[in-house]
């Protein structure tokens, strides 16, 4: 097999190891955003340190023969070498600040879907209080324990109204901090990420 189609093997295991592994979470797109940044940042930066070392042997090459004009040549490129280098460098740290940005992001939704997943758990034990009431009127209205019952019931379910309302502020709440947190931290990275291009 060549290269090329093991590398496109590579790939596709990747991507479908990510997939799965974000079946639970759903969010599958931002995990792939995040790997695939992690992919261009080592590619790169292999590129980058290729092309350092390719250099950096032609300027080795050039000081060891005896033509001055193309010893300062690559001299010359050398430095021209170091600067592109020093750009490709910062351009590399914009696509780390990138995938960081994406990884704060998926962090955000991470605690929204905590807050969904309590808020959905508070309304489960709303609902099975609800069905114990149901039970509790179904037997003998006279027992002094179905009185007591009822009453223990009672506070169960004010404590529960009480948690589901909390649990809905937070929902909102995170709600809101969570799509300020993408505008702000897309924004952000694409900033970053442009004036690497721009160098």
């Amino acid at each position: 097999m060549n290269s090329n189609v093991m590398d496109k093997a590579n790939q596709a295991l990747r991507r479908s190891s990510i997939r799965l592994r974000s079946l639970n979470s759903g969010h599958g797109d931002l995990n792939m955003i995040i790997s695939d940044l992690k992919d261009v940042r080592a590619a790169c930066k292999k590129y980058t340190n290729a092309q350092k070392l390719a250099w950096d042997d032609m300027s080795k090459w050039a000081a060891r023969e005896k033509n001055m004009a193309l010893q300062e040549t690559f001299h010359y490129l050398s430095e021209l070498g170091d600067l592109w280098y020093e750009v490709q460098r910062e351009f590399i740290g914009g696509i780390k600040r990138l995938q960081q940005y994406f990884e704060l992001i998926l962090e955000s939704e991470t605690h929204l879907d905590k807050s969904r997943a309590y808020l959905t758990a508070c309304e489960r034990t709303e609902l099975k209080i609800r069905k114990d009431f149901d039970k509790l009127n179904n037997r003998n209205a006279g027992d002094h324990n179905v009185v007591e019952e009822r009453k223990v019931l009672n506070e169960r379910l004010v404590h529960a109204a009480a948690s589901i309302s909390a649990a809905q502020l937070e929902v909102t709440n995170k709600t809101m901090e969570n799509e300020s947190i993408k505008i702000v931290k897309v924004k952000e990275g694409m900033s970053d990420f442009s004036e690497g291009f721009l160098d």
